[in-house]
């Protein structure tokens, strides 16, 4: 299921992030000029061009993209991860991890990017679904976005905050 909207324009950027890790980031354009954004810490830009899509759904509806995917306002938990956690940019897109509906969500790389899609994704999963991360988490929840998309916060990448993204979209 790709989100409902008509993409007419996607643009992949690869990206080194603070920690030296490559980012590839992914921008979308709408029929109806929206704008969306993804990434992926991985080297496969389909699950950001994915995100980016949905981003972009949600803001064009005015809503957080949980609560347009059936999610309850809370905090998510952030566990340690042990066991049984899937990977949202191994399983590819949101219906494919929708279908699987884990009950733990990788967040590989613990980036708060990641954290904050990840929490996206669980609140539209199971009233128990939580966030696994590779070591201990700093916190033990965290909040859901209340604005439309899904929480990316360049704070944490400041060099990307510096990238005027809308004209980068300019037909």
């Amino acid at each position: 299921m790709p989100a409902p909207l008509k993409l007419v324009h996607s643009h992949s950027y690869s990206l080194r992030i603070a920690s030296g890790a490559e980012a590839l980031l992914v921008r979308v354009r709408t029929s109806e000029g929206t704008r969306g954004l993804g990434f992926t810490l991985n080297l496969d830009a389909r699950p950001a061009r994915d995100m980016a899509a949905w981003d972009a759904w949600a803001k064009q509806q005015n809503q957080p993209l949980w609560q347009l995917l059936g999610g309850s306002p809370r905090r998510v938990a952030l566990l340690r991860a042990c066991g049984e956690a899937s990977d949202p940019w191994e399983i590819g897109s949101l219906d494919a991890l929708r279908k699987a509906h884990p009950r733990r969500i990788l967040a590989p790389h613990a980036h708060p990017w990641e954290i904050a899609w990840c929490a996206t994704l669980a609140a539209s999963l199971a009233e128990d679904s939580a966030i696994a991360l590779p070591g201990d988490p700093a916190l033990a929840t965290v909040e859901l976005p209340r604005a439309p998309g899904h929480g990316i916060d360049w704070f944490h990448e400041s060099g990307f905050a510096r990238i005027a993204w809308d004209s980068v979209l300019t037909p």
